[in-house]
Parts: structure tokens; sequence; C-alpha cells
């Protein structure tokens, strides 16, 4: 019974305090558009190690180069920690591009994130290659750089 008294109690606090000082200020409002990140390019590039002393290898190691485009239509500007995407063919290989210092983007502007991923083929496999990134898995991982819109999903 004590228990439902003190929980009476402190809402009828709360709501005089209200009625005081006034409501609390509201949340932003989100921005319609979130940023968006996707595929610019990408390039396939193998590492075949050469020399006379060298036996040829039963694997190729290769390394594909992806430039993400982050696009901010918003607003509000946003922090760019990584964004990355799955390559075809190669299950649990993915392209990672990592913002750092060149993953800030302003209102209104796209900047490009440079990433790879490095896998190996079987010389002569015939499912190995041609290989690229999919287009329908790119995640982005960002923030709002401004504090006030923190509640807001991108």
């Amino acid at each position: 019974m004590w228990i439902v008294l003190v929980i009476g109690a402190l809402v009828v606090a709360r709501e005089l305090v209200r009625a005081v000082v006034g409501p609390s200020p509201g949340l932003a409002d989100c921005p319609a558009d979130p940023p968006t990140a996707q595929v610019g390019s990408y390039r396939l590039e193998a590492h075949q190690p050469a020399g006379p002393t060298l036996a040829p290898s039963p694997v190729v190691p290769y390394v594909l180069h992806v430039e993400f485009e982050v696009t901010n239509p918003t607003t509000v500007p946003i922090d760019v920690s990584s964004v990355l995407v799955d390559v075809v063919g190669k299950p649990g290989v993915q392209a990672v591009a990592h913002g750092g210092s060149s993953g800030s983007v302003g209102p209104g502007e796209t900047v490009t994130l440079k990433g790879s991923a490095s896998f190996v083929e079987e010389v002569g496999d015939p499912a190995g290659l041609p290989t690229m990134p999919d287009p329908a898995t790119v995640s982005m991982f960002a923030s709002w750089a401004d504090s006030d819109y923190l509640h807001c999903d991108i």
C-alpha cells in the first residue's frame, strides 16, 4: 500500500515541476531523407608473384578495390566510421572502407571512401572469377555529427 502512495506522490511531484518549469524541450525532427552509401566503382587486381626462381602457385591472391559513394542529402553533417559490402561468390569476405579523417560528410555533400577485400582463387577455378561487390549488401556505420540528432536513425 505504501508503494502505491510513494508512486502517486512522485507522479504528482513531476506534474507540479512541469507546471512551474514548463514542458521539456522537444527532440529535433529527424531528417526525412537519410544519408546513403553505394558502390561507385571497383577494380579487381591479381597479385601473382613473378620471378625465375619462383614456382607457379596453385592459388592466386587477389585484392578487390571498391570506391563507395556516401551521400548526405540532409542539413545535418554525419561522421562515417565504415562502409562495407559483401563480395559475390566469396562467403564471409567483405570489402571495407574506414571513414577516419575523410569520413565527415557535410550537408548536401557526396564523398568517396576507398576500401578493399583480399582473397585467394585456385588457378583454373571456373567458379572463381569474375568477382565483384554485391551492391544489395552495402552497409554504412555512421552517426550524426550534431548531438541534437542522435535519436535519429541513419
